[in-house]
């Protein structure tokens, strides 16, 4: 105690030089989070992902490797440390497949509803159920479509995008200077399941694939046929596509 607040005088306030960021309050309640049997290099995508230096984090690699299960278990175990304050989850609305269902009744949410499903289903994989209605009922699982992107500011939220070898370059633009402070974001996508033409995943993935990027907080995870984790099957699938002519 000092001589002043001995003397009853009022200690002089500290000024508070931390910057404002607007974001829901951090989680109270921790959820219970399950893991997986993960291999090696996505233990070091785990690990890759709490470091405070890692704000983007791009995840190429074949079907069944687990990318989008990490990037949601990663985003989970943030929100229980409190290190981000909701999650995000941005999908494109590009069909996987040649034939395609058309107009979808409903809201907007109703019509995101088949695409978010994944999403939903990764996050029921490492939480109970009762958790994630928690999060539902509390707000702090949000899903959108690439296409609804424009004015948004994410501060201390974690997000991830899903699918983004259907994304353009002006798409991936957009969704990449829409990230703010304390973000923690996953861009997941994979190559050879691309739906349009004009994919620009892999020249953005590139890109970034280097010494400067990665000091501004920029990294690129590639997985291989000896992540997939989905199943054996999955894994011969995925080298027999491999020597088939596209």
């Amino acid at each position: 105690m000092t001589t002043k607040q001995r003397n009853g005088s009022r200690p002089t306030k500290t000024e508070d030089t931390s910057p404002y960021v607007h974001q829901k309050p951090v989680l109270k309640d921790p959820v219970n989070l399950k893991g997986l049997p993960w291999t090696d290099r996505q233990l070091g995508f785990i690990d890759l992902a709490h470091m405070k230096e890692a704000q983007v984090i791009f995840a190429k690699g074949p079907a069944g490797t687990s990318k989008t299960a990490l990037s949601i278990y990663c985003l989970l175990s943030l929100l229980n440390n409190k290190k981000i304050s909701d999650l995000v989850l941005v999908r494109s609305i590009v069909e996987s497949s040649d034939n395609k269902m058309g107009f979808l009744p409903g809201t907007s949410e109703e019509k995101m509803l088949p695409y978010m499903i994944p999403f939903m289903d990764k996050i029921d994989m490492f939480i109970s159920k009762n958790d994630s209605q928690k999060l539902h009922k509390e707000e702090r699982i949000t899903a959108m479509p690439i296409n609804f992107l424009r004015g948004m500011d994410w501060q201390r939220k974690g997000i991830v995008l899903d699918e983004a070898q259907n994304m353009t370059r002006k798409e991936l633009l957009t969704f990449m200077t829409r990230i703010g402070k304390y973000c923690k974001t996953f861009i997941i996508g994979d190559p050879d399941q691309s739906d349009i033409k004009n994919s620009a995943f892999d020249k953005v993935y590139n890109s970034f694939d280097t010494l400067e990027a990665r000091s501004q907080g920029v990294f690129c995870v590639e997985f291989g046929e000896e992540d997939i984790m989905r199943s054996e099957l999955c894994k011969f699938v995925a080298s027999t596509f491999k020597s088939i002519p596209s």
